[in-house]
C-alpha cells in the first residue's frame, strides 16, 4: 500500500511486555484465564501521521524472544524467518467501530470519528492459537483483499 499510495511507513513498538491473560483477557483473545502472553501494541504511521495501530498478544511458549527491536522490524519475518514457525491459518473479523481513548491518544484522528477495526486469531501448523490481534486504522489507511475459492465438483 505505502509504494503503491506513494508514503514512508513506519512501526513503533509503543508496548511490549509479558503478562498473564485474565478472565477479561480470556474471553476476548481465546487464549485460557493463565496464559503467559507477549503483550505487544505497535503504532502504524505514514508520513509520520499515526494512522493505524495493532494491539497483539503471542503466547509466549511459542512465540518466544519478541523485543521491541524484533517487532519494529516484522513480528511476521521473526516467526517464520527466525524462529521457522509456519502460520497456516487465521480468522477474522471486520467492523467499523468509533474511536476509543486509546485511538485519541494514539493515533491522529485528522477528524475521523469511527475506525476499521480488525481482530483476529492466527494458528501455527500445529493447529494451536499463537496470536491475537486487534488492528485499527483510520479510514483511508484500511484496505481488505479477499480470495474465496469453492469447492469444484
Amino acid at each position: 500500500m505505502a509504494r503503491r499510495r506513494g508514503f514512508t511507513p513506519r512501526t513503533e513498538c509503543a508496548v511490549c511486555e509479558q503478562i498473564e491473560a485474565d478472565d477479561e483477557l480470556s474471553d476476548v483473545s481465546g487464549f485460557p484465564a493463565g496464559s503467559l502472553l507477549t503483550h505487544i501494541l505497535r503504532v502504524r504511521y505514514a508520513d509520520g501521521k499515526a494512522v493505524g495501530t495493532d494491539e497483539s498478544y503471542y503466547l509466549a511458549e511459542r512465540v518466544p524472544g519478541l523485543t521491541p527491536e524484533v517487532v519494529n522490524r516484522s513480528v511476521y519475518a521473526y516467526l517464520e524467518g527466525e524462529l521457522g514457525m509456519r502460520i497456516v491459518t487465521s480468522k477474522r473479523t471486520i467492523t467499523v467501530e468509533g474511536v476509543n481513548d486509546a485511538d485519541k491518544a494514539n493515533l491522529d484522528l485528522a477528524g475521523y470519528n469511527a475506525l476499521a477495526v480488525v481482530r483476529g486469531n492466527a494458528f501455527d501448523a500445529e493447529g494451536i492459537m499463537v496470536e491475537y490481534t486487534e488492528t485499527r486504522q483510520i479510514p483511508g489507511f484500511f484496505s481488505l483483499y479477499e480470495t474465496a475459492i469453492r469447492p469444484t465438483r
